[in-house]
């Protein structure tokens, strides 16, 4: 899947370089924009159910605030832990939830 390679992508990059300024910064971005698209298409409903009340609404925050607010309402520590801890493993519960 797409959005998990862009997490190993960012996760490679380094905390160090994960500024507002890199390329890594969007690529996180995009990760948090798609993860909370998917989970609003009707043909991943039962999967979403997989996840927390608290996961969704922390992916949907996460995904407001890095589409439409701006790096200024980004707290940079957090967002790298979400995207290169917390997504990743979401990514993964929903992986072995959908059938081979």
């Amino acid at each position: 899947m797409r959005i998990l390679h862009r997490t190993k992508s960012v996760a490679e990059s380094g905390r160090e370089g994960f500024t507002e300024s890199s390329s890594h910064y969007d690529v996180a971005r995009m990760v948090v924009i798609r993860l909370a698209a998917l989970l609003e298409h009707p043909e991943f409903a039962a999967s979403a159910r997989l996840l927390t009340t608290d996961e969704v609404a922390a992916i949907r925050t996460t995904r407001n605030i890095a589409a439409h607010a701006g790096y200024d309402g980004m707290n940079d520590d957090l967002f790298w832990i979400a995207v290169t801890v917390r997504v990743p493993s979401i990514i993964h519960r929903l992986l072995d939830s959908w059938p081979r």
